[in-house]
């Protein structure tokens, strides 16, 4: 199963890398924190769902933290669809936002 929200994104221009194992959701590879470094994103599009890590968080682990994206380029996640046109576009107006502030510190 795929997350129809990034499919979305991904049709309107953004461009979210698939990797080489994705699992069922299409987007994801799980990895452990010891393979965190493998990848080294441009931005780090964080799930803002409580279960999730927070940036904070994720930022403790020492091969995460290394990564040159890990320091100030992060954009929330969404990953609960809104009930409503509006809720949904209030979410990817802030992710545009978001990206637009992240990309400005890339190098």
């Amino acid at each position: 199963m795929r997350a129809p929200d990034l499919d979305c994104y991904v049709s309107l221009g953004l461009p979210i890398t698939t990797r080489a194992n994705p699992d069922t959701e299409g987007y994801f590879e799980r990895l452990s924190w010891e393979n965190a470094g493998l990848y080294s994103p441009d931005i780090i599009m964080w799930d803002t769902r409580r279960a999730s890590n927070k940036p904070a968080e994720m930022k403790q682990h020492p091969v995460f933290a290394a990564l040159p994206a890990a320091g100030d380029r992060f954009a929330e996640w969404d990953a609960v669809a809104p009930m409503s046109c509006a809720g949904y576009a209030k979410i990817m107006n802030k992710l545009a936002d978001q990206l637009e502030v992240a990309l400005t510190r890339v190098r």
